[in-house]
């Protein structure tokens, strides 16, 4: 191919990348700020809300996970529960204030295990299903956190394993289908009153896509899971939400590990599910990532990685962002092992990271908290954080997140048009996403980019570049 020839054919593909993308912004409604919801050790139960709701206040979350009772309901539980049970009187009082998105805690299981052959246990099941689907009508209850790990010491009564041991007289694919109307019983009940919530399961497929990597399903510690999760998808009402809450994100430590997240569960989900039709379904499962603080923070011996306070303190940082840019579901959630977390007030510094975090942690948070005051916020994509040695997670004492400047990057949110400017080496890739979704993927051949982009009116863009030796390089513009 001559010079000329090349010129025009590089013309000719750049504008078909800014045909592509203003068609797609132009279709793009943009959706709402990505909020943040509390869930740790000491989630408050139905009547701790009511006596210290107003005390939680000072706490930077949209919304908190709660329990009905001092201990979680467990989804299986084949027990009758009383209409006192569901408190549904007291939550009705409870004056929430900020905390505008909430979520019911429950357990995946129970001490009977699924009972997924009993239909009279099924009965009571449907029965106690029927009485949270009264508590999720309330308002500011958007939903259930469901949280399938399995507790108990009896490995015969986890609910998720497939074994002859635990069903002697059924096959693997019995018992699969047998799961899945066990699924479709169980959202029913949960529409009884109401068909307008979420699902966040704390994992869905992102466990089973790590355990399947090196088994055959049906021998994982999940074989049953994505069967029962796919009875959900299947009867669940158009406007009920299914979001994987991608826990295996606890330890993630580079911006395509976040960012590639939907593509990559998306597929392995398509995958576990057995029926045509759930397959076409699985693009309506949102991701909602999760931020780990005291594993980040290495706040117990087993998470400590060696890793110095400022490294801690960027590590940390870096995730909150990358989650709020990779959460389709606009919705990021904290997890805290703290046990008295709403009695104590928050340090600066995690404060300003929950509020802010898209604003550099290069001054101390004290300096920052003024800079927020002055209403010095950003108005274009930034460089602090598109730098090399993202993977800096891996090397303990390592200073600092930034490393080398790899591109300039700049958006005007008025024209639509971004421009990036590549520095020292041209990456292998350059990918874009919005609010999560990878909306381009393209290999560079040239220092100088430039993309006229529909304005949005919220979200997130992200700018993600990749380069032959590993190292990564990302920038976001967040509104």
């Amino acid at each position: 191919m001559n010079k000329g020839s090349q010129h025009s054919h590089q013309s000719l593909k750049h504008l078909a990348i800014v045909i592509f993308l203003m068609f797609y912004f132009a279709f793009s409604s943009g959706a709402q700020k990505v909020k943040l919801l509390y869930f740790g050790w000491d989630y408050p139960s139905a009547v701790e809300l009511e006596k210290n709701i107003s005390t939680m206040q000072d706490k930077p979350f949209d919304g908190i996970c709660f329990s009905l009772q001092s201990d979680p309901i467990e989804s299986f539980d084949v027990d009758n529960k009383s209409k006192d049970y569901f408190c549904y009187e007291k939550l009705e009082k409870v004056k929430w204030g900020r905390f505008t998105d909430n979520y019911i805690f429950m357990r995946g299981m129970s001490k009977t295990g699924g009972s997924w052959l009993d239909d009279k246990a099924w009965d009571a099941i449907t029965k106690n299903m029927e009485g949270i689907s009264k508590v999720l009508k309330l308002e500011d209850v958007k939903g259930i956190l469901f949280d399938p790990e399995y507790y108990y010491p009896d490995n015969l009564k986890n609910p998720w394993t497939y074994s002859k041991e635990q069903y002697p007289n059924y096959s693997f694919k019995k018992m699969q289908n047998i799961v899945r109307k066990r699924g479709r019983q169980f959202i029913e009940a949960l529409q009884k009153e109401t068909n307008n919530f979420s699902i966040l399961s704390i994992w869905m497929a992102s466990l089973a896509a790590t355990e399947t990597a090196s088994m055959p399903l049906e021998k994982s510690k999940h074989a049953l899971l994505l069967s029962f999760m796919e009875g959900i998808l299947l009867y669940k009402h158009k406007e009920v939400t299914i979001i994987d809450g991608n826990e295996t994100a606890y330890w993630y430590s580079t911006p395509s590990q976040f960012l590639e997240t939907q593509e990559k569960l998306q597929s392995k989900t398509k995958e576990m599910m057995s029926t045509k039709k759930a397959k076409m379904l699985v693009p309506n499962i949102q991701i909602s990532q999760p931020v780990f603080y005291n594993g980040i923070m290495a706040s117990s011996k087993e998470y400590d990685r060696g890793f110095e306070n400022n490294v801690k303190w960027n590590w940390l940082e870096e995730n909150m962002k990358l989650a709020i840019a990779s959460s389709t579901s606009k919705l990021v959630w904290v997890y805290f092992e703290e046990r008295n977390f709403w009695k104590q007030k928050l340090n600066d510094t995690l404060n300003f990271i929950l509020t802010n975090p898209f604003m550099e942690l290069s001054t101390p948070a004290q300096s920052r908290v003024k800079q927020k005051e002055n209403n010095l916020t950003e108005s274009k994509l930034s460089n602090f954080n598109s730098g090399f040695g993202v993977n800096y997670i891996l090397k303990p004492g390592y200073p600092s997140v930034q490393g080398k400047i790899a591109f300039d990057c700049e958006w005007n949110s008025q024209s639509g048009l971004l421009k990036i400017i590549f520095k020292n080496e041209l990456p292998v890739s350059l990918s874009i996403f919005l609010n999560g979704e990878m909306i381009l993927k393209q290999v560079i051949s040239q220092t100088k980019v430039e993309l006229m982009l529909k304005k949005y009116s919220t979200g997130v863009l992200t700018v993600l570049a990749k380069y032959k030796d590993g190292k990564q390089a990302y920038s976001s513009y967040y509104k």
